[in-house]
């Protein structure tokens, strides 16, 4: 499995490109879409083999001003989240179910 992450401080945000890239292949009625435009970057599943396949494709031009999208796989069957510090994400992962705790 492969997901998307931010790595750079600032957050998850895709340039006008990978925008546009992605409104021209995704199905309108994703519940993600408003209007034409992405609700918010940060909302798109990080999984969603669109995503994936446009940041691959596009590499450096996927990500905005303060982004720098990277591709992490993992295995296939794996529990994930991402944790995030001031727009800079980490993906956690386990082949056990994960427990987040907060505090």
């Amino acid at each position: 499995m492969k997901i998307a992450i931010n790595q750079r401080y600032g957050g998850f945000s895709l340039s006008k490109i990978a925008t546009t890239e992605l409104l021209k292949y995704a199905p309108m009625d994703a519940n993600y879409i408003h209007n034409g435009k992405w609700l918010l970057d940060r909302k798109i599943p990080r999984d969603n083999p669109l995503l994936i396949g446009i940041v691959e494709r596009l590499g450096d031009l996927a990500n905005d001003v303060c982004a720098k999208i990277v591709i992490i796989e993992i295995p296939d069957k794996a529990y994930w989240y991402i944790f995030e510090y001031d727009g800079y994400e980490t993906l956690v992962w386990s082949m056990s179910e994960i427990i987040e705790v907060e505090g």
